[in-house]
């Protein structure tokens, strides 16, 4: 297991206890290492729906999208086409309407 932690200090260190490395960087770098996971996430949340081995939904929890609108627009960015129909749109629709009501 590796985990890392944020120190308030410009010093970086690495220790060892039995199987676990602990890594301990500044500030700047644990938020630099958020937005890689990220990055990483999204990236492959992207390529495994491109590969059509998860769903829209799944691809969007994945990735860490809010929605599965965001998702859409993540996946125009990076030059996806959609495999969103005009009836996954009223299915969408439909149950927004159920759930809140309207």
């Amino acid at each position: 297991m590796i985990r890392y932690d944020s120190l308030d200090t410009s010093n970086s260190f690495i220790s060892c206890y039995r199987r676990t490395i602990i890594l301990a960087f500044p500030a700047h770098v644990h938020r630099l290492l958020d937005q890689l996971g990220l990055f990483i996430n999204r990236s492959l949340a992207v390529e495994v729906y491109r590969e059509g081995r998860l769903s829209l939904g799944k691809a969007a929890e994945l990735a860490g999208a809010k929605s599965k609108w965001e998702m859409l627009m993540l996946l125009t960015v990076r030059g996806v086409p959609m495999d969103y129909t005009a009836d996954d749109a009223k299915k969408d629709l439909l149950t927004r309407e159920s759930v809140l009501g309207r």
